[in-house]
């Protein structure tokens, strides 16, 4: 299907930063929107659509390092900036954003409650909702603990874009990054079997 110029300033109307911050438009693969259709039910059905993971760092000044260079990444990579349109479209379209800010946002832990136990909450199927129309398909939440140094980092990753193999790649760019920085590297807390590469 050609996107022709009508197409085209509908799509950009809801894009932050209009035309100018367009880098890309094609239309979803059937894979896509396949996963979209999923997305749109909602409930657990919509969850098992979102990757998480939940990270932990030793200090804020490690938190801002991973934040830094997550975002260094989403500035490489046409994947990170891409995001889903379909409302009012003829079908689902892959927008490539030319600039996206990662969504990051700190959450406080509940002194009086076990950290592990409200970690766990995060992953809860109700908690998994994400807006596909704007890039990056990628959230970050952080929590400080309540009686340590260390910081609690939950991202989260749709998989209209984002699939294992890619978070696996990011993690090992997040692990040489900090080992290149001689710093301790972050560990994974919680991952569906994501794990730093050794």
């Amino acid at each position: 299907m050609l996107v022709d110029q009508q197409l085209i300033e509908k799509i950009a109307a809801s894009v932050p930063g209009g035309l100018a911050n367009i880098q890309d438009i094609k239309q979803a693969s059937s894979c896509q929107s396949e996963l979209l259709s999923r997305h749109l039910i909602g409930g657990e059905v919509a969850a098992k659509c979102v990757i998480s993971l939940v990270l932990a760092v030793s200090s804020w000044d490690q938190l801002e390092d991973l934040t830094v260079a997550l975002q260094w990444m989403i500035n490489s990579s046409d994947v990170l900036r891409t995001a889903v349109q379909w409302k009012g479209l003829p079908r689902a379209f892959q927008i490539v954003f030319r600039r996206a800010n990662l969504p990051a946002e700190e959450v406080r832990l509940r002194r009086d409650d076990d950290h592990m136990m409200q970690i766990r909450d995060w992953l809860k199927p109700t908690r998994q909702s994400m807006d596909v129309s704007i890039a990056p398909l990628m959230r970050v939440r952080a929590a400080p603990h309540s009686s340590k140094k260390e910081w609690y980092i939950w991202i989260q990753f749709h998989r209209l874009v984002i699939g294992e193999e890619f978070v696996a790649q990011i993690l090992q760019q997040l692990g040489e990054h900090f080992e290149g920085a001689k710093a301790i590297r972050p560990r994974v807390i919680f991952g569906e079997g994501i794990l730093f590469p050794s």
